[in-house]
């Protein structure tokens, strides 16, 4: 790969400068961190199809008081899971809007080029998560995890890199599919295979670092006034790598049988109905009815969510909130959000879960019909807290339930066609949203239509068989 093609010469970076010389030790690193993650599959007495890996040095690297204090060593699992979507997840999906005004300004790009590159990456992820399905079930979460850290390294070097709209492109498409490799994805099968009974808990627990991964933003704006975007994109690829390699060996695949049980219980504490797990094919899931009423469900939320997103802050500009309000609304959003993955997600232990899915889209309906109309400052408080409760809630649902109904023998692939199917909601939202715009000249016929499109999201997913029923459907 050349350097920058664009600007003057003394604008460009030298390929050391642009991190390309620390590409060599990356490679040399990664190939030894993938030694160690990968172990030949073998079988024990009573070893089920799930790959076992184990590396004896990953365990030097968690506390020893895990294993003396009699610790289920599936939380340190979640732990690792957690800070690599922190790390790994946050700029991309938080952060990068840092960069759209330096782009600009080198390159003289209008906004809608720079924006595009954006909108790209949401439905690259989207289209590339069967195939990221595929490749967890066929070779490990683990092992993909390692691929898509070291994937998403690369693709910050290289968008350091850019000279020309080509390779922006090109860098922002490698950048989406190893952040799906790495994040929330694939470390929801990961948890999933190590939790039965507390498996929404476990879940809920990783999406905390879905959450807080925001922190990234204003961390990136100062390297990027500081360093310079170029700068700031290769400090951010060394970083990654250097922290997510540790988290990476702590990690292993799954329960060794006979060894850690599910939930680090044997079978008979925990009874005949809890020891029976369910194990679908990927066409047995789609022939389901219940497969299609999750996915019609989380498309419906998802018409909502991606035209809030994308049209909320001139939405609100244009209803006369001022322009600090707005924005306070839209970073308000994901933080609050935690209250939903923790409250509403914990609760799916204990709770049906289609019935905590059915509340979560209710919230989030009721929240777009608030939208819809002319809002005072007091009421804009209460549309944050009803849509971030509602648009958290179902995000560590959305794996539990999945492993409920189909199990976690080709969780990897269910879960990456359902993720497809659903995000056409989130592409298709903005666009109509955004065309009553030009048509009608304002924003509330669009979040109303949002809001009844998500109330169709309840009634499907009340409409999901009863677990007991599920396989009939």
């Amino acid at each position: 790969m050349t350097v920058a093609d664009g600007g003057a010469p003394g604008e460009r970076f030298a390929p050391s400068s642009c991190g390309f010389g620390k590409a060599r030790w990356l490679s040399r690193s990664y190939r030894s961190v993938m030694k160690r993650l990968t172990v030949p599959r073998g079988r024990n007495e009573g070893v089920s199809d799930l790959p076992v890996v184990v590396h004896h040095e990953a365990m030097h690297l968690v506390p020893a008081f895990a294993a003396v204090r009699g610790m289920y060593y599936g939380w340190w699992v979640v732990v690792a899971c957690a800070a690599i979507i922190l790390i790994a997840g946050g700029p991309f999906f938080y952060g990068f809007g840092v960069l759209v005004n330096p782009l600009r300004e080198e390159f003289g790009w209008s906004a809608v080029t720079v924006a595009a590159a954006f909108s790209l990456r949401s439905e690259v992820s989207a289209f590339g998560a069967p195939l990221v399905g595929f490749l967890v079930d066929r070779l490990g979460p683990r092992k993909m995890m390692a691929v898509g850290v070291t994937g998403l390294t690369l693709g910050f070097l290289a968008l350091s890199a850019v000279g020309d709209t080509l390779t922006f492109y090109a860098a922002i498409t490698a950048i989406a599919l190893t952040t799906n490799l790495c994040t929330t994805q694939t470390g929801s099968v990961l948890v999933a295979r190590w939790f039965q009974r507390q498996r929404s808990r476990a879940l809920t627990l990783m999406a905390i670092g879905g959450g807080l991964s925001g922190v990234s933003v204003p961390l990136l704006a100062w390297a990027v006034s500081t360093l310079g975007w170029r700068g700031a994109l290769v400090g951010l690829a060394v970083t990654t790598f250097a922290t997510c390699v540790p988290f990476l060996l702590i990690i292993r695949e799954s329960p060794a049988p006979g060894q850690e049980p599910s939930d680090g219980e044997s079978a008979a504490s925990r009874g005949p109905d809890q020891a029976v797990t369910r194990s679908f094919t990927v066409g047995q899931a789609i022939r389901s009815r219940s497969f299609w009423l999750m996915s019609s469900a989380y498309g419906a939320a998802n018409f909502g969510a991606g035209a809030v997103f994308s049209l909320l802050v001139p939405g609100l500009q244009a209803g006369g909130i001022s322009q600090e309000a707005s924005a306070l609304t839209a970073a308000g959003i994901p933080i609050l959000s935690l209250v939903g993955r923790l409250g509403i997600g914990v609760l799916g232990d204990t709770h049906d879960k289609r019935r905590l899915l059915a509340l979560s889209f209710g919230l989030q309906a009721v929240a777009l019909a608030l939208l819809a109309a002319p809002l005072s400052e007091p009421l804009l408080a209460v549309f944050v807290v009803l849509f971030a409760i509602g648009f958290g809630g179902p995000i560590p649902l959305r794996t539990a339930i999945q492993a409920d109904y189909f199990g976690v023998s080709a969780l990897g692939r269910i879960q990456g066609l359902l993720l497809f199917i659903s995000s056409i909601g989130g592409l298709v939202g903005p666009v109509v949203v955004g065309t009553l715009v030009d048509l009608t000249g304002g924003y509330g016929l669009g979040f109303a239509i949002s809001a009844v499109v998500a109330g169709f999201g309840v009634v499907a997913a009340l409409a999901v068989p009863r677990l007991a029923n599920a396989s009939g459907g």
